[in-house]
């Protein structure tokens, strides 16, 4: 192992550290609707793309998916906040709370959900 390499994969994992101890203390406020989960998943899942791109950064055809990743995942994640953000008062008029709680939910999921278009693309080796 290169100690470029190294000095990559000991960044990537002191990222993942902090990210995932960051979003550690918001596990135990699962209410309402396990939002804190969503957000939780989104920390991790930005963090495994921190540590991806360190490790495998040097690779073109890895940066490409990492670009597929990261658009897909904002994209994702903006598109189902700002539709549950509009959406939530007609479903749910009588809930208060429903705006602020569904859409973080559905932003955050779609993040998750749009960071995984990276790698599945480097697995079927699709260009």
């Amino acid at each position: 192992m290169t100690a470029l390499l190294l000095s990559r994969v000991v960044s990537g994992l002191a990222g993942v550290g902090i990210l995932t101890g960051l979003a550690l203390p918001m596990l135990p406020l699962q209410d309402p609707w396990q939002l804190s989960g969503a957000l939780f998943a989104l920390f991790v899942a930005l963090a495994l793309l921190t540590l991806w791109f360190c490790v495998r950064g040097h690779s073109e055809r890895h940066r490409r998916a990492f670009l597929w990743s990261v658009i897909s995942a904002f994209a994702l994640g903006l598109s189902g906040f700002i539709t549950l953000y509009i959406a939530s008062p007609l479903l749910w008029p009588e809930e208060p709370f429903a705006i602020p709680v569904f859409s973080l939910l559905a932003g955050a999921l779609g993040f998750v959900i749009g960071s995984l278009v990276g790698p599945a693309k480097l697995v079927s080796g699709s260009r």
